[in-house]
């Protein structure tokens, strides 16, 4: 069973992260718009965030993240405070992206991996739990290819199963 962080735990670590970063003056302003914002997408991994700026964006657990902000050493080289941390410069892009306490499967066909049998997927994200489903193995990813589509995940697995 997964645990998820609900929409108001996500705002508050939010809300600390803006703090953070606006004590360390990389909030993004009216003045200041080239420093950072912070975001927690629905189609992040539950409990991530994106943080972006013109120079790149920062992808990841966002206790870590302001652990990590938290941490930084007044010496204003962002990157620093998340040179020892695992953060992504792109968002999760398929299933071994995505946390593996986030994301569950179920074969709804016979088969092995190799076979790419049709799999419902069960993905944590900030707008809470997700259904994808589609031919998920070895050479082919259901959650890969739901975010390849642009298409919304499901928010039902009734509605999830139909598209098959």
């Amino acid at each position: 069973m997964m645990t998820l962080k609900s929409a108001a735990e996500i705002a508050e670590i939010v809300a600390k992260i803006e703090a953070e970063l606006n004590d360390l003056d990389w909030l993004a302003t009216g003045d200041q718009p080239c420093a950072f914002n912070v975001e927690a997408t629905g189609s992040l991994p539950n409990g991530w965030v994106k943080l972006a700026s013109d120079s790149g964006e920062v992808f990841g657990d966002s206790e870590r993240v302001l652990e990590a902000l938290k941490s930084e050493n007044g010496n204003g080289e962002f990157g620093e405070c998340f040179a020892t941390l695992d953060f992504t410069d792109k968002p999760p892009g398929s299933s071994r992206d995505w946390p593996a306490d986030l994301i569950d499967g179920e074969y709804l066909e016979e088969g092995t991996v190799n076979d790419n049998p049709i799999t419902l997927l069960t993905v944590g994200t900030n707008d809470g739990l997700r259904f994808a489903v589609g031919p998920h193995g070895v050479s082919e990813c259901a959650l890969g290819n739901w975010m390849d589509s642009g298409e919304e995940l499901s928010e039902s697995r009734e509605t999830a199963l139909t598209s098959v």
